[in-house]
């Protein structure tokens, strides 16, 4: 998957990535048992799939992050972290 597929996620100012393609097979396994589908069948915009794909990113950081935390998070966690900032028009 190219660098455009990569999920971001933005908590406390740290920007985390995961590109799907790169899951371990434990984390293909986990987030099929909290998403109940196969990897190949996953809807990424589910709520399920957010939460797991979550999970993976900052479980990989912090290994004590469970499930559960990720279950805290607020949906706008991911947004894209990198908003294009706004023009600021100059006066004539």
């Amino acid at each position: 998957m190219a660098a455009k597929d990569e999920i971001k996620l933005k908590i406390d100012g740290v920007v985390y990535t995961l590109d799907p393609d790169d899951l371990e097979l434990g984390e293909l396994v986990a987030l099929e048992d909290l998403t109940g589908k196969p990897y190949s069948e996953v809807d990424f915009e589910s709520a399920k799939a957010m939460l797991g794909m979550a999970w993976v990113m900052i479980h990989r950081a912090n290994a004590n992050f469970t499930v559960e935390d990720a279950g805290r998070l607020k949906v706008s966690a991911f947004a894209d972290p990198y908003p294009p900032t706004k023009a600021v028009k100059k006066a004539a």
